[in-house]
């Protein structure tokens, strides 16, 4: 008897355990255990657990973090878009746009300081919004709105979704917020990074309609300033490269001496093109700012075509392929937009005109010098601090990673009144 109610309290009691440890077994069971995009690790805390949802690499995860930056970009932009009035800017740009709705043409009926595409488009913009110096600004603004999920599609190819959201809103402080006037430079940097949201795409499905809509992004870039011609010299650069990358993976060995020699000339063209540019006022800050990246690209191609093996034949019809659309692309809309030009017969004043624009334009520039080097040695010892956060583990604690982001915090703070900073 005893030793029944013995077995019947051990058996009770294993009944109790169990009856309390369901709730916290039910609770486990319910538990969201998100991963990292980067880590298999479950997510421990809450913070941690929406921080891993942000970072999946799924499409619901990319376009929570897309409509995020879409609402705070558009918040914090389109509320100050009616600032920050420069009346010599806003004035000509209105001025040539008005011209243009009366039927204008820029460089033909009247002296236009860009290429003349701006002037279309603003005029379409006080057709549209009314003739209105904020009709520009809204204009820009709708630019700007599209050329944010490009940014925030170019940063995702190299990132997380909760990264690429971060580096999206980092382009967005540090470019148009900081003067939302409706300047030909901003319509470069849209187009520019449009052209560079399809070439990424171009890697990824290989389907030669993108190289077209790269191409047709430069065209409409230099329609807007004449320094799209640079977007269109990285292009080609990058396509050199491309070529050169991809039958390296060939491994096939051939001779390819004639190809070698027309890419040589052609990389050295580049550099003596732009060196005849910028002769006239190198210093320091044009070395680092325009001509060192381009030595180092070159440099870096230059050197790749030691490993690359198809024949010259074989590498000659490959860059072609590439070369071809991206250029067809860029041809169409400067054609298209001749073509008024031509029915008027003043193609070869838009063409004087352009270039005694742009000579204009170098002239009363070569004040406006790009900053000299010292100002980038400031900056090391943050990027020092947060490549040691990113590689280093003993680095990578929570107390230092806050005092990395307060020393980040104080910088762009103080950048904000300190020309040095």
């Amino acid at each position: 008897m005893s030793k029944q109610i013995e077995d019947n309290q051990v058996q009770g009691r294993q009944i109790e355990d169990q009856s309390r440890s369901t709730p916290r077994q039910t609770l486990l069971s319910v538990e969201v255990r998100v991963r990292e995009a980067d880590s298999d690790k479950p997510a421990t805390t809450a913070w941690e657990a929406r921080l891993a949802m942000f970072s999946r690499n799924d499409s619901p995860a990319r376009l929570l973090v897309l409509c995020l930056v879409m609402v705070i970009a558009g918040t914090c932009v389109g509320v100050r878009v009616n600032q920050s009035w420069i009346a010599v800017d806003d004035g000509t740009l209105a001025q040539s746009a008005l011209r243009v709705l009366q039927g204008q043409l820029p460089h033909s009926d009247f002296v236009e300081i860009y290429t003349g595409g701006l002037s279309f488009i603003h005029a379409a913009a006080f057709r549209v919004f009314g003739v209105n110096l904020l009709s520009l600004r809204i204009c820009v603004f709708l630019f700007f709105l599209t050329w944010v999920p490009a940014v925030y599609y170019v940063a995702l190819r190299f990132t997380p979704p909760f990264t690429a959201g971060m580096v999206a809103l980092l382009a967005i402080a540090w470019s148009f917020p900081n003067y939302e006037a409706a300047m030909p430079s901003w319509y470069n940097l849209f187009f520019a990074t449009f052209g560079a949201a399809a070439l990424l795409h171009y890697l990824e499905v290989r389907t030669r309609r993108w190289l077209f809509i790269a191409g047709l992004c430069g065209g409409i870039s230099i329609l807007i300033k004449v320094i799209g011609f640079y977007y269109i010299a990285g292009v080609l650069l990058f396509l050199v490269f491309l070529e050169q990358s991809d039958n390296e993976q060939q491994g096939t060995e051939k001779n390819s001496w004639g190809y070698r020699v027309f890419s040589a000339g052609a990389l050295l063209a580049f550099l003596g093109t732009l060196i005849y540019v910028l002769h006239r006022r190198l210093a320091a800050g044009e070395f680092y700012h325009f001509l060192l990246p381009s030595l180092a690209v070159v440099g870096m191609i230059l050197l790749g075509e030691r490993k690359a093996g198809a024949g010259t034949g074989e590498r000659f019809a490959a860059l072609l392929r590439l070369v071809i659309p991206f250029i067809c692309g860029a041809v169409i809309p400067i054609v298209i937009f001749l073509i008024p030009y031509a029915l008027a017969g003043s193609v070869g004043g838009f063409f004087s005109g352009v270039a005694s624009s742009a000579i204009a334009h170098a002239i009363d520039l070569a004040q406006a010098r790009p900053a000299p080097p010292q100002y980038i040695v400031a900056v090391l010892p943050l990027v020092a601090f947060l490549a040691a956060g990113m590689y280093w583990k003993q680095f990578q604690g929570r107390v230092v990673g806050a005092a990395v982001a307060l020393l980040a915090v104080v910088v762009v703070v103080r950048a904000t009144r300190s020309a040095v900073v």
